[in-house]
């Protein structure tokens, strides 16, 4: 069998194998993925929350002079019949 490939490290002096070292640097980017995932779905259920009451207020906005506009010409058509 092959000897594994052994890495020293030079600020403690202890030795790991690469494949250890590949596998906690997977699963180290892993979790940083996930974690940024989760940021990222948090900031645009965010954005989209604040784009949907944007988009109520307009819309109740809108309701609010139509039904004033509706008011107007109901009253102005009762004189004539």
């Amino acid at each position: 069998m092959a000897k594994d490939f052994v890495i020293t490290c030079p600020h403690c002096s202890k030795t790991f194998s690469a494949q250890d070292f590949i596998k906690d640097h997977l699963a180290e980017a892993k979790k940083e993925s996930i974690e940024n995932q989760k940021k990222f779905k948090a900031g645009y259920e965010k954005k989209l929350k604040a784009q949907q009451r944007s988009k109520k207020e307009e819309v109740a906005e809108v309701q609010k002079k139509n039904a004033g506009k509706i008011e107007k010409a109901g009253s102005g058509n009762s004189g004539t019949s």
